[in-house]
């Protein structure tokens, strides 16, 4: 812990990411306000808002990757924070709906950078691998306190101030956010973890002519990693969809019960980044993983349990325990899904394969947005299609430990061999 906070280039990056963070959250909440609540916009309208800041990402996250391998990590998230403030700017000055969808697209597209290049960059600025867990634990921590915090203050300042008005704020946050970016490390291709209190010293750069896709492939922990996320965040966003319907017809309770559920998902994701960021003894990334999926099945699984028995207090208790337990979950695969891309990537091609990665996660969210509507209610009850859920999440940590146990027998064969 006390290595990580002493890291000052960890911690510019951190303070970086939680003054855009916020002010990014100001944004949304400011233009579901603009286009829903004050503008009567019904399903296709909130649906329009996700898809015009998902689809961006899979297209050009990609390109970003590669961009992330070729260039300056810290200049690329510079120039995306400044690009980001005019674009905000734009739908500050604007009150066109189709212009407001294309400019949540547009920047979408420019803060598709900022993943791969964070990726690629975090194993740059500690000084040791074993340390990656500790560094990707305290980003996730100061990310789900901004998740926690900043919605609240998103609403008082709306409210306060009017929407437009409080868009001005992330402005001022991205701005903030680039001038707290330029005092890190400038890290080119080819550079190597640097000193903590000097410059990042080169090293020359590695020669690969493999593909990234293909080196995914090639790679039976990676394509494990690609794989299993996928499915892994399909059905999360499945079940994300569905929460605030579920807790209205099942639980029969209201706006503070599903806020009370998010939270309780926050906590656990908190408490979890807590103990990653403390343990001191080291465990291997795929047991957090198989530990996160198995208590993230969970989930649902007690929701399906508490479907099962009429609304009470009993029912809402269930639900907000099994909110918490699943946030757990979270947290400990947000840090290990890092953890991994970072040390099983050739560094060389590091940013790429993060923005492939980052590509296929949006898939996996856009499939759940697609298909989920027309599956609930037409063709299953919510109880049949969150049992579905438990099921496939149940199939996706089967096929992890089983693959890992292969992959752990096949090292153990080839060491001793």
């Amino acid at each position: 812990m006390k290595t990580i906070l002493k890291n000052k280039h960890l911690v510019t990056l951190g303070i970086a990411e939680t003054v855009s963070g916020v002010g990014n959250w100001i944004t949304m909440m400011a233009i579901f306000s603009i286009l829903i609540f004050k503008g009567g916009g019904d399903v296709w309208q909130s649906s329009g808002i996700m898809l015009a800041g998902l689809l961006p990402l899979l297209v050009f996250s990609p390109l970003a990757g590669k961009l992330a391998d070729r260039f300056s990590k810290k200049y690329l998230m510079i120039a995306s924070e400044l690009l980001s403030a005019g674009v905000i700017l734009t739908i500050f000055l604007t009150q066109n709906p189709t212009l407001i969808y294309i400019l949540i697209a547009l920047q979408a597209a420019l803060s598709s950078v900022m993943g791969p290049a964070r990726q690629s960059l975090i194993p740059v600025l500690v000084s040791h691998k074993d340390e990656l867990t500790r560094a990707n634990a305290f980003l996730q921590q100061l990310a789900s306190f901004i998740k926690i915090g900043a919605p609240m203050l998103a609403g008082f300042l709306i409210t306060l101030l009017g929407p437009y008005n409080a868009m001005l704020f992330d402005v001022i946050s991205f701005i903030l956010g680039a001038a707290v970016l330029s005092f890190l490390p400038n890290v080119r291709a080819g550079q190597t973890t640097p000193d903590l209190d000097g410059d990042v010293a080169p090293k020359r750069p590695e020669k690969s002519e493999q593909k990234p896709l293909a080196v995914v492939w090639a790679t039976p922990a990676l394509r494990l990693l690609f794989v299993t996320s996928f499915l892994m965040i399909t059905s999360v966003m499945a079940f994300d969809i569905l929460g605030s319907i579920y807790t209205r017809d099942i639980l029969r309770g209201d706006e503070g019960l599903f806020g009370l559920l998010i939270g309780a998902i926050g906590l656990g994701t908190v408490l979890s980044g807590f103990y990653l960021l403390l343990r001191r003894q080291n465990v291997s990334p795929w047991q957090d993983m198989k530990l996160g999926l198995f208590l993230l099945m969970l989930l649902p699984g007690l929701l399906v349990l508490a479907s099962l028995f009429e609304p009470s207090l009993f029912t809402h208790g269930l639900a907000v325990g099994s909110s918490f337990i699943g946030g757990i979950g979270v947290g400990f695969l947000i840090v290990q899904i890092g953890t991994l891309l970072q040390t099983l990537s050739p560094s060389a091609i590091l940013g790429t394969i993060s923005g492939y990665y980052q590509a296929s996660t949006v898939a996996g969210q856009l499939v759940s947005i697609l298909v989920v509507p027309l599956l609930v209610p037409g063709l299953m009850g919510m109880g049949s299609f969150l049992l579905y859920i438990t099921i496939s999440l149940g199939l996706v940590w089967v096929y992890m430990t089983v693959s890992v146990t292969m992959m752990q027998r096949r090292q153990f064969v080839e060491a001793t061999s």
